[in-house]
């Protein structure tokens, strides 16, 4: 019952990574890459649109890495 439940939730993080980081190439490729950014009591900070596209494109790495591990691992 574990594997499958791992293999459901690699997949569910995996959709989830997929969607973003395309959301994030497409708002990068129709609007430019804007920087915005955030001043307040709870954070501070700047952010652009190629940081947002290149932190989804590492985390889907990441996920297809811990996939592939998680599959061959016991081979």
């Amino acid at each position: 019952m574990k594997k499958p439940l791992e293999v459901i939730t690699l997949t569910l993080v995996g959709l989830s990574v997929c969607v973003i980081a395309g959301m994030a190439i497409y708002r990068w490729m129709t609007q430019g890459d804007e920087i915005r950014c955030v001043a307040h009591e709870f954070a501070f900070g700047c952010t652009t649109t190629l940081g947002h596209v290149l932190t989804g494109v590492g985390a889907l790495v990441v996920v297809v890495a811990l996939v592939l591990w998680a599959r061959f691992r016991g081979h």
